[in-house]
């Protein structure tokens, strides 16, 4: 007979329940803890610390106002992790965040076990953009791309953790002028909210509105993009839909 097995972790949920590749980060050489990313613990998707003998886990982002997307990086020895993460707030940017890890888990942890160590905000608070970060070996430097809806891809090579650039890797700016030549109106991205109480998840519709007034004053285009999701898969898809249409604007109008 082959080993026996054990029950680690146990997530459940009346629609379903999402395993997010690359969340899983061994903590210590004896491999007892590990991350995890979950959205069925709280309405969004949390971050996780998981005891390996199935005791319990400490929720690391729980009543924070933020939204995990992807776990970057992971420095154990330093005691803590880089995360991408949208802010509940507002989804219409994306940002890293240095989250501080409690390690070693204590011996008492339970499921409703939290943290008191707060995260920090690397991404400056100015740039409301979707952000993409690689982080390097070490976690001293990272490869950024941004873009958001009135300026194209830009990628930077970035020191950590103050975000400053060191190197410009790609800037588009010739793109840039021709955008800024182009006479625009107003534009505006907005969120509604719509709740169905018959299922435990919420679902969101965003729209995304383009209001772009060119050559005359009475001449006017809009372009608007829907889209509706299940909460849990807030981020990832709502990024490529802003990235949709940030680049039909600029095909139809360079």
């Amino acid at each position: 007979p082959g080993p026996e097995l054990s029950i680690i972790l146990k997530e459940k949920d009346s629609a379903w329940v999402d395993v997010i590749d690359g969340s899983v980060f061994w903590l210590d050489k004896e491999c007892t803890c590990f991350t995890w990313l979950s959205d069925v613990v709280t309405d969004t998707r949390d971050l996780l610390v998981v005891k390996r003998d199935g005791s319990g886990y400490v929720n690391v982002t729980k009543d924070l106002d933020m939204d995990v997307i992807k776990v970057l990086s992971v420095d154990a020895s330093g005691g803590y992790a880089y995360v991408l993460s949208a802010l509940k707030s507002s989804h219409l940017s994306t940002a890293l965040f240095k989250i501080p890890l409690p390690l070693p888990l204590p011996s008492s942890t339970t499921t409703t076990t939290t943290t008191n160590r707060k995260p920090q905000l690397i991404t400056p608070v100015e740039q409301t953009a979707q952000h993409q970060y690689l982080i390097s070996p070490g976690g001293l430097y990272a490869i950024e791309n941004v873009s958001n809806i009135d300026r194209p891809l830009r990628v930077n090579i970035i020191s950590l953790p103050d975000h400053k650039v060191v190197d410009r890797l790609v800037t588009n700016s010739k793109l840039k002028r021709r955008l800024d030549s182009v006479c625009v109106g107003k534009m505006e991205l907005f969120r509604v909210m719509i709740h169905h109480h018959h299922h435990h998840h919420q679902h969101h519709h965003y729209h995304y509105y383009l209001d772009t007034q060119i050559a005359t004053q009475t001449h006017k285009s809009t372009h608007t993009h829907t889209y509706t999701h299940t909460h849990g898969y807030t981020k990832t898809p709502t990024q490529d839909v802003y990235m949709h249409v940030h680049y039909t604007y600029i095909q139809i109008y360079i």
